[in-house]
């Protein structure tokens, strides 16, 4: 707070000049994020000010507009609005740091895209129509968890502009996007979220696969993390940020040998220890092996620069070099491991503006100090120490690799020194395959059983370690515990046991079915569904068709369909009617020669055949479909079939959008006479219309 000041508004002053003076206060008078933070710079690196345990890359902030956050080369928001974003951020980073700024950067290009649909740029105009519309577009584009949190944010910033006097008119909105509930266990919400945060079962066959195939350095690293957070119930950030010497064991009174990873929460801190699934326990013992065996060098070569900060290090069948002038031979082979690279080792000392330089020996690259020089310049910032906070060094981490070891495009630096980040980690695992980034799976072929790529991302496995935790019965305190948790309220958010799986726990609890009394000893052993969903599957009246059963309300509407029952949502179907699935057999069989005559006509420029041929080729489809689930011996007799919905649309707006006259506007109903009457005149609605 000491290099914070307050903005005070004036009263007299209008909403503009308001603005002014706060941007002109966060631009030049303000130290948060550093006094030379190039304000006016589309990207802020705030590194230096941020600190992000297990997180050693830049950390920078992209001021791009709404449709091209997620572009490869992002576009500015609008100025005056951008600078009113960059002031907003820089302002309210001195009252309350927080290591996500992009919570804080989301709501700000929602607002900004709001005000360009009304040809708007200042945050002035903003009303609560312009921060409905920001909601709207936060709802669409993110979970229903981010999506409340930035919900929030956004009502923040609505009662920063009315309490600093920068809008026209004060605003009193309130966010209107609720909190997901996570007491509801039943229906298709539960199951979406449920498959959202828990990896399938296809997805842990598949990380078992790749670790078993796995032989690249970079995807024996990737498995292997992958494996020890299949174990534990880790953060990304914890096992990254494991020691060499992390492994822990220990003898229990009864006997038993027990098996854990040591954690150190902080620096001087004593470490704690998670223990790790019996079960797994040789596994993560392999896993933390293979990752030591490919990490091993640049621990090394961590070592050498703790005890020589100014000296090159040279491995031993390089050390006759120390001094000399160097080849590019030299140079690839110090670089890369071999003396062939030489492009790649060209391009490296030209892209440090080491230029050949005229030595005693004219075959000679560039003197030995140069070299020396450029390559020690290049240690991480903070080293030795890849984290103050927990007082970790390079040479004392498990996850430190060579700069490069991940990157598909570029060799990696045998003499550099860089930790693995969680987007390596993610990328790796699937999780992000855009831009033409590979994983592990897609590059030891691996995929789901329908050919669809495996993605997971490494928190999944915290979820689902969780899960399975609260389904065996561990009490909540040593879930919270295990997972390094200070409140166990927070177990709440990893916990995707279904109602169902309750149900089963507290009856196998009981053991003896006799037993149970009142509601636990009725309630049926059957998935159960929500109210909505019940109400929807609810049929309150129907009467028989040739294929099944409509569900249609007659005393609301007539039919819409004109007894083109196959394609109505309304039809529904009984397994095991024979009369009726004899019915849809015969029906299949006339609807393919009907599809035959219908292209047939086509080609012969029949007059309407292209109308016949659509119609036809849609209800062969729904038709198949449902022969699909009549003939699948997965399917029970008696089941009710429903097939997926079609675009609901009746005759009458048929004809309407045939003749360009949308019934949906009121404005046009009055001319729904009218339009009856073209279509009497024009023909069948299947006909062409002149």
């Amino acid at each position: 707070m000491s290099d914070v000041v307050l903005f005070t508004p004036l009263v007299e002053k209008t909403a503009q000049e308001n603005l002014a003076a706060f941007i002109d206060l966060c631009k030049n008078k303000l130290a948060v994020f550093g006094k030379d933070l190039p304000f006016d710079d589309f990207v802020w690196d705030i590194t230096d000010s941020v600190q992000v345990r297990g997180r050693t890359e830049r950390i920078r902030v992209y001021f791009s507009s709404w449709d091209t956050a997620n572009d490869v080369e992002p576009k500015s928001m609008p100025e005056l609005f951008v600078s009113f974003a960059k002031a907003y951020l820089r302002y309210q980073h001195g009252f309350k740091p927080i290591v996500d700024q992009g919570v804080r950067v989301a709501p700000l290009r929602a607002i900004c895209a709001a005000l360009e649909e009304i040809g708007k740029d200042s945050p002035v105009d903003v009303d609560g129509h312009v921060l409905n519309r920001a909601a709207q577009l936060l709802e669409a584009s993110n979970s229903a968890a981010r999506a409340y949190r930035l919900g929030r944010r956004l009502q923040n910033i609505s009662e920063f502009l009315t309490e600093k006097r920068l809008v026209k008119t004060a605003l009193n909105w309130k966010s209107y996007i609720k909190r997901p509930s996570d007491a509801q266990r039943v229906g298709k919400e539960f199951d979406d979220r449920r498959q959202e945060k828990l990896p399938s079962a296809n997805d842990l066959d598949a990380v078992a696969e790749a670790y078993r195939l796995a032989k690249a350095p970079e995807d024996v690293v990737i498995t292997s993390i992958a494996a020890i957070m299949c174990s534990t119930p880790d953060r990304i950030a914890e096992v990254l940020t494991l020691r060499a010497d992390c492994e822990y064991q220990d003898r229990l009174p009864d006997g038993q040998e027990v098996f854990g990873l040591r954690y150190w929460p902080a620096k001087g801190a004593d470490p704690m220890i998670k223990y790790v699934i019996p079960s797994m326990t040789d596994l993560v013992k392999d896993a933390i092996a293979r990752i030591r065996q490919h990490t091993e060098g640049s621990r090394v070569l961590a070592r050498w620069y703790e005890a020589n900060p100014t000296r090159l290090y040279l491995p031993e069948h390089l050390e006759y070099l120390r001094g000399e002038e160097l080849t590019l031979e030299h140079v690839s082979e110090f670089l890369y491991g071999a003396p062939d690279f030489l492009v790649e080792a060209k391009a490296w000392l030209n892209y440090r503006k080491l230029k050949k330089r005229r030595t005693q020996n004219n075959n000679s690259w560039l003197p030995f100090s140069d070299l020396e020089r450029a390559v020690i310049e290049e240690l991480p910032r903070n080293f030795p120490f890849l984290d103050n906070g927990l007082g970790l060094k390079y040479s004392e981490a498990l996850c430190v690799v060579p700069l490069f070891f991940f990157n598909q495009q570029k060799r990696a630096l045998f003499f550099s020194l860089n930790s693995i980040t969680h987007g390596q980690v993610n990328d790796g695992l699937g999780a992000s395959l855009k831009h033409g980034k590979s994983s592990v799976f897609s590059r030891l072929g691996i995929t789901d059983p329908d050919g669809e790529p495996i993605r997971i991302n490494t928190h999944k496995f915290r979820h689902y370690l969780n899960t399975l935790a609260m389904q065996g019965g561990l009490s909540e305190l040593d879930i919270a515990k295990w997972s390094g948790r200070k409140d166990v309220r927070q177990n709440r958010a990893y916990d995707h046991v279904s109602a169902r799986d309750k149900l089963a726990l507290i009856r196998d609890a009981v053991g003896d079915q006799s037993k149970m009394f009142g509601p636990l000893g009725h309630a049926p052993s059957v998935p159960s569904i929500t109210r909505d969903e019940f109400a929807n599957l609810k049929v309150m009246n129907a009467h028989t068709t040739e294929f099944g059963y409509c569900t249609h309300d007659f005393a609301s509407t007539p039919c819409q369909k004109y007894l083109d029952c196959l394609n109505c949502n309304e039809l529904v179907c009984i397994k095991g009617d024979e009369v009726r699935e004899t019915n849809i057999r015969r029906q299949l069989e006339e609807t393919r020669d009907l599809l035959a005559a219908a292209r047939k006509g086509v080609e012969e420029g029949a007059y309407g055949a292209h109308r016949w041929l659509q119609h036809q080729t849609q209800t062969l489809q729904r038709l198949e479909e449902l022969s699909a689930i009549l003939e699948n011996p997965m399917v029970q007799r008696g089941a009710v079939i429903q097939l997926k919905h079609l675009p609901s649309t009746s005759r009458l707006t048929q004809a309407g959008q045939a003749l360009g006259m949308d019934l949906s506007n009121t404005s046009d109903l009055p001319q729904g006479a009218a339009l009856l009457a073209s279509v009497a005149i024009k023909g069948s609605l299947y006909g062409e219309n002149e």
